[in-house]
């Protein structure tokens, strides 16, 4: 979700939240893994758009994960989305290496005394991108975007690991590149599926405590996020929105500029149990039928 000028006019309250991350940014705070843990119409969303707001303003490079999408199945496809945010031409070992896993191994055909090698691959399994060169378009195939296969001799959980390891080699050397912090946001990770749960945790994660990974921030979000234990609290933090108070709401209608009785902002608040973003839905629609 990116930040859009409403949000930035009637964005209220969580300056705890945005001052640690601030704080991230600025390389103050030796903290650089966040959780962000919210029930729904807490203003979730609205944070990590100000977050991403911020990253913007500050130009820092950053990638979003939205673990709601369908496009978000496995650990590969976070990978190949990451890879793509902040630039194939950083990521070609890993792209390399994927590539040689997922290369189609057509079978031999022997018949009449001789030897054939058949294959056929889809177009659709070929994923190209465009690229612009001295003004010119240029079609860059990144990868095959094929599964991949769990062989005999090469199970999937060693494959898993190779790759891994290749994506942090090349995510260390890019962020080598970059003088600010490079930033990793994960949302609705409570819609990610049980193969990424315990890989982003016990096999990526694990790696970016390696002192080399210093610049790279990561915020986690979601009604679930990860839990970390006593080893990561020199880098990790936790934060949990509650529901918003009566003067948040308050603070949000006087931003709307909507004549509004504190009684009647009470009541409201009781009404809509702190839900700020149907609140908020519900405001506008009321502004747009008024007129105002």
């Amino acid at each position: 979700m990116r930040m859009t000028p409403i949000i930035e006019k009637l964005f209220v309250n969580r300056d705890k939240e945005m001052s640690i991350f601030r704080q991230m940014l600025k390389k103050q705070s030796a903290k650089r893994i966040m959780t962000i843990r919210a029930a729904g119409g807490t203003g979730k969303s609205w944070l990590m758009a100000r977050l991403q707001h911020e990253c913007s303003c500050e130009e820092v490079s950053m990638c979003e994960v939205d673990f709601k999408s369908s496009r978000i199945l496995d650990y590969l496809a976070v990978l190949r989305h990451t890879r793509d945010a902040y630039g194939a031409r950083y990521f070609g070992a890993f792209t390399s290496l994927v590539n040689e896993y997922t290369q189609p191994h057509p079978p031999v055909q022997i018949g009449g005394g001789s030897a054939s090698v058949s294959a056929k691959i889809d177009v659709k399994d070929v994923i190209e991108s465009k690229v612009e060169v001295a003004g010119r378009d240029i079609i860059v195939v990144k990868d095959n975007y094929l599964l991949l296969p769990e062989t005999q001799s090469v199970p999937l959980s060693q494959i898993r690991e190779h790759v891994t390891a290749e994506f942090a080699n090349c995510l260390r050397s890019f962020i080598a590149t970059r003088q600010e912090p490079v930033v990793w946001f994960f949302d609705h990770f409570e819609s990610a599926s049980e193969e990424v749960v315990p890989w982003l945790y016990d096999e990526f994660l694990m790696r970016t405590l390696d002192p080399e990974f210093n610049n790279l921030i990561v915020v986690i979000a979601g009604r679930e996020v990860p839990q970390f234990g006593l080893e990561w609290d020199h880098v990790a933090c936790s934060c949990h929105l509650g529901k918003l108070t009566v003067n948040d709401f308050a603070e949000y209608v006087r931003k709307t500029t909507i004549p509004m009785s504190k009684e009647t902002v009470t009541w409201l608040h009781r009404v809509f149990d702190g839900d700020i973003q149907q609140f908020a839905l519900e405001l506008q629609a009321y502004k747009q039928e008024a007129g105002l």
